[in-house]
C-alpha cells in the first residue's frame, strides 16, 4: 500500500469524476491515476530508489501529477523555481543534493 491509495481508490470507484480543473481542461481521477502510475514507473526505471529529483515547477496540472508520481515512486521532489537562471538553479540543486530532470522524464512510459 502506498500513501496514494486514496487516488487509486478514487480512480477505481469514480474514474470519471473531476480530479483537476485547469482553465478549460479537466483531468478525471481515472486519467490522473493512470498518468501518475505511468510516470512513477518511468521514474523508477530511470532513477535509483529515494532519488532526489529537481524539477522546475510550473503552474500546470502536469506539475501536480509529477509531484504525486515522485511520491508514488518513493523519491523526493525538489521543486525548483521556474524563474531562476541556470547558475542559480545549479546552486539550488547542489544544496539539495538533487538531480534535475526535464519534461521528457514527466511523460509515462509507452505501454
Amino acid at each position: 500500500m502506498t500513501s496514494l491509495d486514496w487516488l487509486a481508490r478514487q480512480a477505481r470507484d469514480r474514474p470519471d469524476a473531476p480530479f483537476l480543473i485547469h482553465g478549460d481542461g479537466v483531468v478525471d481521477f481515472g486519467t490522473a491515476w493512470t498518468r501518475v502510475a505511468g510516470m512513477a514507473g518511468h521514474l523508477r526505471q530511470a532513477h535509483p530508489p529515494a532519488a532526489r529529483l529537481g524539477v522546475r515547477m510550473r503552474p500546470e496540472p502536469e506539475a501536480v501529477l509529477l509531484a504525486l508520481a515522485v511520491q508514488t515512486a518513493g523519491m523526493v521532489l525538489v521543486p525548483l523555481p521556474d524563474r531562476v537562471n541556470a547558475v542559480q538553479r545549479q546552486e539550488l540543486l547542489r544544496l539539495a543534493k538533487a538531480e534535475e530532470i526535464g519534461s521528457v522524464d514527466l511523460r509515462p512510459s509507452a505501454p
